[in-house]
């Protein structure tokens, strides 16, 4: 596979490729095996290509932003994770439309927002991802959603390059159904003009409910489960007394009791054991079975 590898990778401008990565260096829980090849991918064109050539090899991909909300494999991944920079980290502002890059990450995206001035998106401060992987997982915090504000997306799959409607993508909570062998490229979101002092105040005021709320001082994935409808399942763990459990070095975080914490000893299989444990005691305690809203990478 490393041969493989090697020679789908070889020659392909505008990508650089590491062989010497993990998940535990990529993701925000500080877990996982070790990546075949990471691919750092600057230009439209060049994605396009490499993606002809990984199906041609029927090599497996995937891409990862921020790699929060991901749960990987200790035995890690054969193929090639592909990492989006240079031109779809882009920003541009057109009338009452942002249009964005899908590998830019959202702190830095909130940064853009107060130099621009630029209001519409602060609700998206604190989380630790691309806005690729927010418009994927139709990222949302305090009452809103990424669905609520996009207007377009950019899709690139080995057919080429294609724009769709957000209708188009199925949004649903925590989700939606992109086409195979897709990639969101970028995206273009509904915002409005407002002074720095009022979005720096927005972002305040919603990272403050964030501190409040969420564990930061250790790794974690964000929520672990989707909370069910009309209840939450932070509140469904900790009725079921579950907050601080540990197995090996991943523990139920006594803040916020859906979040999954990793003292820096925790493998995945640490915390795959605890997953399961938790939906079988809240399952026994509620009779609501938990479902995953982090991704997994088996």
């Amino acid at each position: 596979m490393a041969n493989l590898l090697k020679e789908a990778l070889t020659g392909i401008k505008g990508v650089e490729v590491k062989y010497d990565l993990s998940f535990r260096d990529l993701t925000t829980i500080k877990v996982g095996g070790p990546i075949g090849a990471t691919a750092f991918v600057r230009e439209v064109e060049s994605l396009h290509r490499l993606m002809e050539r990984l199906e041609e090899h029927s090599i497996p991909w995937l891409v990862l932003g921020k790699g929060s909300n991901l749960l990987a494999s200790d035995r890690g991944f054969d193929g090639v994770v592909l990492i989006l920079t240079g031109q779809m980290a882009s920003f541009r502002r057109d009338g009452t439309k942002l249009v964005v890059g899908a590998g830019l990450g959202l702190k830095r995206l909130m940064g853009r927002l107060i130099r621009e001035r630029i209001s519409g998106l602060e609700f998206l401060v604190g989380i630790p991802g691309t806005v690729g992987g927010a418009v994927a997982v139709n990222a949302g915090a305090f009452g809103k959603e990424i669905k609520d504000v996009l207007t377009q997306v950019e899709l690139l799959s080995p057919q080429g390059i294609k724009s769709v409607e957000p209708s188009q993508l199925d949004f649903r909570y925590r989700g939606c159904s992109l086409p195979p062998k897709s990639v969101i490229i970028g995206s273009s979101f509904l915002v409005e003009p407002s002074s720095p002092e009022k979005i720096k105040r927005n972002m305040q005021l919603y990272m403050r409910r964030r501190l409040e709320s969420q564990p930061i001082r250790w790794p974690s994935m964000g929520s672990v489960f989707k909370n069910p409808p009309g209840d939450y399942a932070g509140r469904l763990i900790e009725i079921s007394g579950l907050k601080g459990k540990r197995i090996g070095g991943a523990f139920v975080s006594e803040v916020h009791a859906n979040f999954i914490l990793n003292d820096g000893t925790a493998t995945c299989a640490h915390i795959v054991d605890l997953i399961e444990y938790i939906k079988e005691k809240v399952r026994e305690k509620t009779g609501v079975t938990l479902e995953l809203e982090v991704r997994t990478i088996e």
